[in-house]
């Protein structure tokens, strides 16, 4: 996604999922979910976004350990969280696209 300032306000490049390069549309920001541009802009996180995430990843990790099924867990983060947790941390693992994190990472 990129964007572009006109007289109207700010307009967004969408790369549309499923479809070439060549049908990517401007759009202006009100087409454009909130999530999305939030995600997008990278606004600063506060301590109180920190503090939910950090609450939502602790309930789903101990849900998980008390669960009697070894089955997959997935915890939802917000990708501005997200970023500003793992940047520049941790290694390439040997699975495309993943990374794989220690305790010394986040101490």
């Amino acid at each position: 996604m990129e964007m572009l300032y006109i007289l109207k306000g700010y307009e967004y490049l969408m790369k549309w999922k499923g479809w070439s390069l060549e049908t990517s549309t401007w759009e202006p920001s009100q087409n454009v979910s909130p999530d999305l541009l939030r995600n997008y802009e990278e606004p600063p996180i506060t301590n109180e976004t920190l503090q939910v995430a950090s609450s939502q990843f602790a309930c789903g990790v101990t849900s998980a350990f008390w669960s009697r099924r070894s089955a997959l867990v997935y915890i939802t983060i917000n990708l501005d969280v997200w970023r500003y947790v793992v940047f520049q941390k941790g290694v390439p693992s040997e699975h495309r696209g993943h990374h794989l994190f220690e305790m010394e990472d986040f101490g």
